[in-house]
């Protein structure tokens, strides 16, 4: 990075998974069990990805979500500190990291079925942002939020950015 470019600074509010691949033939119809070719597993989820790759991109990021306390949490752990990425999340100790099940035929075609865990384990009666996430919000420039996490978050966060008058961006896909 140039000496005379400001680094901007981008927390990242959203999901962290493993995701588990599966690459088959053909996917299977309801009823049908079939034979994997191969399988492997990486870590995911939007968020997750989102803060590697600003990190990566040598901005200075900071990722917000919830994992479990689990051998996930310590994968997601390493691959994004390694990769420079400020981690402030909320250990779930009742409930697992998310998980991604992402089927993949012969042609590229996909299938994935998300199981949210920790990522949407959010009290049902949540009205002000957790004090964790106000503080990586206010070291930010930016809020960056996708629709992995609950619709609550992503509101109250959105809203306290603007408050603060940070850039707030959604990624709507998913």
């Amino acid at each position: 990075m140039e000496a005379n470019k400001i680094q901007k600074k981008i927390c990242v509010l959203g999901s962290a998974n493993a995701d588990y691949f599966v690459y088959l033939h053909h996917i299977p119809q309801p009823g049908e069990t079939i034979q994997a070719l191969k399988h492997l597993s990486a870590n995911g989820g939007k968020g997750a990805n989102q803060a590697v790759a600003a990190a990566r991109l040598h901005g200075e990021s900071t990722f917000l979500g919830q994992v479990g306390n689990d051998k996930e949490k310590k994968r997601l752990e390493k691959e994004m500190s390694e990769s420079g990425v400020k981690l402030s999340w909320t250990i779930k100790e009742d409930n697992a990291t998310g998980k991604a099940l992402i089927f993949v035929d012969q042609t590229g075609a996909n299938s994935i079925v998300i199981v949210g865990g920790a990522n949407v384990d959010y009290p049902a009666d949540l009205a002000e942002l957790p004090v964790d996430y106000k503080k990586g919000i206010d070291e930010s420039d930016y809020l960056m939020l996708q629709k992995e996490i609950p619709m609550i978050i992503n509101v109250l966060a959105a809203k306290y950015a603007k408050e603060k008058k940070k850039l707030v961006i959604l990624d709507c896909g998913g």
